[in-house]
Formats: C-alpha cells, sequence, structure tokens
C-alpha cells in the first residue's frame, strides 16, 4: 500500500491522473482492509488532489472531507490541517469564497496549534488568495506578508517566491507597478535559490508585463527573452507562445505614452491577434477591460458586446464577483448614452451579484451607479433610500462615503424641504425613513445637471 501511494504521487506529479487515480484508489483499499486509518486518509487526500487538478470539485470535496474526518477521528491534527488546505483551496477553484476561507482558517488554527510552520504559512497564503479575490486588499495584503515571513524563517524559497508573486499582482491591480515590478524581482531572486525555471518564467513574464504598461519597453522585452530562453531551455511549449506572444504586443515605439494608454493598445492588439488568427478572447477580465476601453472611445456596441461575453463566462463559472464587474460595466455603458432603464437594472443585478460574492466594494460601487441613475431622473425617494443603503454599506466596512454619495447627500440637503413634520432624522445616522416626495421641474433640471458630472 505504501509503495502504490508512492506511486500514484508520481503519476500526480507527472500529470498522469488515470494512473495516479487507480493507485490511490488500490492503496486506499488496502489500507482499509488491514485497518490503517491514516494510510486510507492519506490516500483519499492524494485521491482529492487527482480530482482538483482535473476541476472534479465534487468528488475533491468529498474525498478532502472524507479524509479529515477520519484524520479528526484518530487524533492525527497534521493530517485533517492538510485536508483543511485541499478544502480550502477546491472551493477557492469555484469561488466558494466563504466556504473557502473558513476551511484555510480552520488550517491555519490547527497548524499554529502543533507548530507546523510550513502548514501556517500555506494557510496565510490561502487566506490571501481569497481576499485579494474579494478585493479585501489590506487583509490579503497582510496575509502574504506574514505567508512570506515565516517561508523566509524557515529557508522555503518556493513559498517565498509564490508570495512575493501574489503581493505582485496585488499591487499592480492598485496601479502601483514600481512595488509590483519590485516584488517580482524578489521572487525571481528566490526562485533562482532553489533552480525552479519554471516559475521563474512564470514571473518574468509577468515582470515584462508590467514593465511595458509603464511604457518601458527595453526593459519589458528583457525579461521577455529571458523568460522565452528559459522556456525553451525546459521544453515548456506553453511559455513559449506566450512569451512570444508578448513579445510581439510589447509597444515599438519608444516615445513617452502613458501606462492607460500603452495598456489600452496592448489589449487592442492582443484582441486583433486573436481576430487573426481565428480565435476567441475566453477570459473574463480581458473581455471585460477590454469592454472598458471600448467605452471610453465610445464605441457602445463593441463595449457592450463585451461585456455580455464576460458576464457569460462568469455565469458559466460560478463566479459571481466577476458577473457583477461585468453588469458594472454594463450600467455604467448604458447611463453614459442616458438609457436609464437598462443601466437601473444592471446596477441592481450588480449589486445582488456582489452581495452573493461577499464583495462590499463592489456592491458600493453598484449603489453609487443607482445613485447616479436615481439623481439624473429627479426621483428624490429612490435617491434617498439609495444613498441610505450606501451609508449602511460603508458604515460596515469602515470606510468613508464615496464621492458621488457624499455629493447627492448634498444636493438632498440644498433641494429637500420636509414635507412632514415629525420623526425625522438624519439617514447618515443609519436610522432612514421614508418621506415620500419628489422634485419639482427645475430641481430635476439642477439635479440631472449635477449629477452628468459623475458620469
Amino acid at each position: 500500500a505504501n509503495a502504490l501511494n508512492g506511486l500514484a504521487n508520481v503519476y500526480r506529479y507527472q500529470s498522469r491522473y488515470t494512473e495516479a487515480e487507480k493507485a490511490f484508489m488500490d492503496a486506499h483499499a488496502i489500507y482499509s482492509r488491514i485497518g490503517s486509518d491514516v494510510g486510507a486518509a492519506n490516500a483519499l487526500n492524494g485521491l482529492a488532489n487527482v480530482y482538483r487538478s482535473q476541476s472534479r470539485y465534487t468528488e475533491a470535496e468529498k474525498a478532502f472531507m472524507d479524509a479529515h474526518a477520519i484524520h479528526s477521528r484518530v487524533g492525527n491534527d497534521l493530517g485533517a490541517a492538510n485536508a483543511l488546505d485541499g478544502l480550502g483551496e477546491a472551493y477557492r477553484a469555484q469561488s466558494r469564497n466563504t466556504e473557502a476561507e473558513k476551511a484555510f482558517m480552520d488550517a491555519h488554527a490547527i497548524h499554529s496549534r502543533i507548530g507546523n510552520d510550513l502548514g501556517t504559512a500555506n494557510a496565510f497564503l490561502g487566506l490571501g488568495n481569497i481576499y485579494q479575490s474579494q478585493s479585501r486588499s489590506a487583509q490579503a495584503e497582510e496575509s502574504f506578508l506574514k505567508a512570506r515571513e515565516i517561508y523566509a524563517s524557515i529557508g522555503q524559497y518556493r513559498g517565498v517566491g509564490n508570495t512575493l508573486r501574489c503581493l505582485a499582482t496585488l499591487h499592480q491591480e492598485h496601479g502601483r507597478s514600481n512595488e509590483a515590478a519590485s516584488f517580482c524581482s524578489q521572487a525571481i531572486s528566490a526562485y533562482e535559490k532553489i533552480d525552479q525555471p519554471d516559475e521563474q518564467s512564470k514571473t518574468l513574464l509577468l515582470l515584462a508585463a508590467i514593465n511595458a504598461a509603464q511604457g518601458q519597453r527595453l526593459d519589458a522585452e528583457n525579461a521577455a527573452n529571458e523568460a522565452l530562453a528559459i522556456c525553451i531551455s525546459i521544453g515548456d511549449e506553453d511559455g513559449q507562445r506566450l512569451a512570444s506572444k508578448l513579445l510581439a504586443l510589447i509597444p515599438a515605439s519608444q516615445t513617452s505614452t502613458s501606462s492607460e494608454e500603452t495598456v489600452a493598445d496592448s489589449l487592442l492588439r492582443v484582441a486583433e491577434v486573436f481576430a487573426q488568427s481565428g480565435g476567441v478572447v475566453e477570459d473574463a477580465s480581458m473581455l471585460g477591460a477590454l469592454g472598458d476601453l471600448y467605452a471610453k472611445q465610445e464605441r457602445y456596441a463593441d463595449a457592450e458586446e463585451h461585456y455580455c461575453l464576460s458576464q457569460a463566462i462568469c455565469i458559466s463559472s460560478g463566479d459571481a464577483g466577476g458577473e457583477g464587474k461585468a453588469l458594472l460595466g454594463l450600467g455604467g455603458l448604458y447611463l453614459r448614452q442616458r438609457q436609464y432603464d437598462p443601466a437601473e437594472e444592471n446596477f441592481a443585478r450588480a449589486r445582488v451579484a456582489f452581495a452573493l460574492a461577499l464583495e462590499d466594494e463592489g456592491e458600493a460601487k453598484a449603489l453609487d451607479g443607482l445613485i447616479l441613475v436615481s439623481g439624473a431622473q429627479g426621483r428624490l425617494d429612490d435617491l434617498r433610500s439609495y444613498c441610505v443603503n450606501a451609508c449602511e454599506l460603508y458604515g460596515r466596512m469602515g470606510k468613508q462615503m464615496s464621492e458621488i454619495c457624499a455629493k447627492s447627500w448634498e444636493m438632498l440637503d440644498s433641494l429637500e424641504a420636509p414635507k412632514k413634520a415629525g420623526s425625522e432624522v438624519d439617514p447618515r445616522n443609519h436610522s432612514p425613513h421614508v418621506v415620500e416626495q419628489t422634485a419639482t421641474k427645475p430641481e430635476k433640471q439642477s439635479m440631472r445637471i449635477k449629477m452628468y458630472a459623475y458620469v
């Protein structure tokens, strides 16, 4: 049984999943027959990882849970924590972020209690990834930094590199390109210490993309060429294609160009490459970015098509947060064209999607859109209601109101006169009430003018 378990792990690392599955199942059968609970649970854990690698998440979830139950019953804390780690990754792959967060936190508690530093760092890394996907950036960065510190203290340089690369993507998402590039360089150095050319090439490609976005053509080319050389040396064909495509997309001119213009040009060229080759862009985030770009260029039909495609992909993959972003884009697109009904519908649907994904910042943006729509139409009751909802949300997040929400309150203060005496209280104190009220025609015109300034 031990030999079969070891052989199964070899098959798994070689991506020979059919053979790995059979070996793990045979090992599990033997362990179960001879009464080796720990052996049976370890085989189940390996089997779950095989399923997870094949995106067979229902089977992976069951196997991880069975392994966790056995390890917990026999008091094998390390095995139980490792099963929770795997379960967390399976949930994360399905965007089941709440369940993933709980699994990683439970795993972290066990690893910390038994003094397993590697497991503790792995749990922090998993939590960081969850927080990043939920736009909880401060918590994500804190978790990544804690993971890096632990990995470094035990000389686990692969973990150091992986965490630094996560920090790079996190900072790049927020436009902090210099910090992102620095984290990439540190990650590459970590991978060099343990001879991890595959991870090194991935990070070099990320660095090339960051440099290209900053208009640093030579640095981008150098990083991409170095990545290409590594991919050729290790026979990574996918990496070679990606590096070659990136080299083709790096702007040929060294003229001064803003990061936004450079990224926009690269996105359009990516779309052109796919179109010329008869391919289709199937990455939801890229489709959404193209939608944003087309909207800025007032190519509304193209923008709508790409937002809808992004939404469809997110729905099919169960990515509620991604769906919310696509719907938010559609709402903004229709609002630009003063098509208020479809704008309001999409902002409302985006709000629901973000709420399901537990992404408060996204829900706040959707509320901003609803505030703009109701304000542009002079619907004071709806405007007040959305502002109250937004205030409650910002209060829960511990953040200040957005500019749109704050300006809307100013307009309400200046335009509204109390129609009723009695128990009126300030909604900004989170005690909303209903005042049946509509704006007069001059008030509506004034409000529309002010609202359009924020569209």
